[in-house]
C-alpha cells in the first residue's frame, strides 16, 4: 500500500475546464481553456487560454461567463493551442471539471487521446 501512496504524492493532476459559446457541442465551439495542476495535495500550476471561437458569443453567454466577443477577437483558434495543450496535458492525470460536456465538443477528443496518461 505504501507505493501507491507514493506513486500519488509524484503524480500530477491536470484539472481541465472550459468555456463554450453555448451548450451544444455540434454548433458551439470553445471560448477559454483553463487547467490547473496539483500534486501531493497542493497546486503545482495553472495555464489558461482564451480562445477565438469563431462564431459569435451570444449577450445571454457573455453574462454567465464573463467572456466577450471582444476578448477572444485577437485570441488563438484551438488549432493554434492544440499542441501546446497537449504538451500541457502529457505525464499528468486528467481531470475534468464536467467530463460529458467538456468531451462532447469537437476539438478536445483528439487532443486528450494523445500523450495522456
Amino acid at each position: 500500500m505504501a507505493s501507491k501512496n507514493n506513486h500519488l504524492e509524484h503524480t500530477t493532476f491536470a484539472f481541465l475546464d472550459i468555456e463554450t459559446t453555448g451548450g451544444n457541442s455540434s454548433r458551439d465551439r470553445i471560448t477559454e481553456i483553463g487547467i490547473r495542476f496539483w500534486r501531493a495535495g497542493e497546486v503545482v500550476g495553472e495555464w489558461q487560454t482564451l480562445l477565438n471561437p469563431e462564431v459569435r458569443i451570444s449577450s445571454f453567454i457573455e453574462q454567465l461567463t464573463g467572456i466577450s466577443n471582444a476578448m477572444v477577437a485577437a485570441a488563438p483558434s484551438f488549432a493554434c493551442i492544440a499542441d501546446t495543450l497537449e504538451e500541457q496535458l502529457r505525464d499528468c492525470v486528467f481531470v475534468a471539471h464536467n467530463a460529458r460536456f467538456d468531451y462532447g465538443f469537437n476539438e478536445l477528443p483528439a487532443t486528450l487521446e494523445v500523450g495522456v496518461s
